[in-house]
């Protein structure tokens, strides 16, 4: 900071605890020389009012989401598509919009680099054929492979593992398919009422997955 000030910057001070709030407040009551103090809270409401009575509030608005594709594609060599569809996702932040989708956290297998996931029971309400969409970043040689069982974790026949087309590149939304026929045309609605997913890992992340009714992207295919 110019000046000789300097800045105190404080990230969502309505979690503080009573202690920490009650020390922060007598720092702000009397504050050193030349300090600024910064505090960004998404909740405003929550934070004491013994501290807030004492600040400037200056309300940030989200960017529009032209605005937040701009920058993606000036600061972050996004392509427009991209950036656009980003955007669209980020509720004006472009912090989130540089995120992997649902990428916060993932599920790896440890030591071997292998291993699997069984879902809880699942249930599906579709009135035509649906496709099993996957958020996963695969290493080198590594990929993902699904199967869809029964409530007791056995197969389906046409829908094992080993009838699944292993996906083996970094997508946010890529399609599993089960052989040509579900990659065109989806998989038929006529599920068991309860099944579960099941996803073999092999040097693989798994971020996220999900059913839709939607057709797969032409720009995203199995590795």
């Amino acid at each position: 900071v110019e000046g000789g000030y300097k800045a105190v910057v404080i990230y969502l001070p309505e979690r503080m605890n009573d202690q920490a709030a009650n020390r922060l407040l007598k720092v702000v009551e009397e504050p050193p020389e030349k300090t600024l103090f910064l505090m960004i809270t998404h909740a405003p409401d929550r934070v004491i009012s013994t501290i807030s009575s004492r600040c400037q509030g200056i309300r940030v608005m989200p960017l529009e989401a032209s605005e937040v594709a701009a920058v993606l594609v000036r600061d972050f060599g996004k392509g427009r598509e991209e950036a656009e569809e980003a955007a669209a996702m980020a509720g004006g932040s472009v912090g989130a919009a540089v995120l992997r989708r649902d990428g916060f956290a993932s599920l790896a297998p440890e030591g071997s680099g292998k291993g699997f996931v069984l879902t809880e029971k699942l249930t599906l309400r579709a009135d035509g054929p649906v496709f099993l969409h996957i958020n996963a970043l695969c290493g080198s040689g590594g990929c993902i492979r699904a199967e869809i069982t029964d409530d007791k974790g056995v197969p389906l026949p046409g829908y094992s593992a080993d009838e699944c087309t292993p996906f083996g590149g970094d997508s946010t939304d890529a399609v599993i398919s089960f052989g040509p026929d579900t990659e065109e045309g989806g998989i038929p609605a006529a599920l068991p009422e309860v099944f579960r997913l099941r996803f073999a890992l092999s040097g693989a992340s798994l971020y996220s997955f999900w059913f839709s009714s939607e057709p797969p992207r032409r720009d995203q295919a199995p590795g």
